[in-house]
């Protein structure tokens, strides 16, 4: 059995309250909520003042930047990942191929 601990669930089982759990469940929703808008709002700042471009662009920009090099990051890992596979696939059957010549 694999041992995590999710805060929620913690909180819901260490109060007994379902009025606590969705307490936490909103200020955890609020906190990310806030993260999110101050995480893409200082670089438009710093991008307005100095490309001269309206504040919704440059959230707009910001954010397209974002989910573009996020998800290129993403398709890189993917591709790695695929990559080592393979080479451990062909290494095993390479591996039995040896194996059972040699018998």
């Amino acid at each position: 059995m694999i041992n995590i601990t999710i805060r929620t669930l913690t909180n819901h089982s260490r109060y007994q309250s379902e009025g606590i759990h969705v307490f936490c469940t909103l200020v955890g929703l609020l906190q990310t909520i806030l993260y999110q808008a101050i995480v893409l709002l200082l670089p438009a700042l710093a991008l307005e003042a100095c490309a001269d471009l309206p504040l919704y662009i440059s959230v707009a920009l910001i954010g397209s930047v974002g989910t573009v090099y996020t998800t290129i990051g993403g398709f890189k890992s993917v591709i790695w990942t695929d990559a080592f596979q393979t080479v451990i696939v062909f290494v095993g059957i390479f591996a039995n191929v040896i194996k059972g010549r040699d018998h």
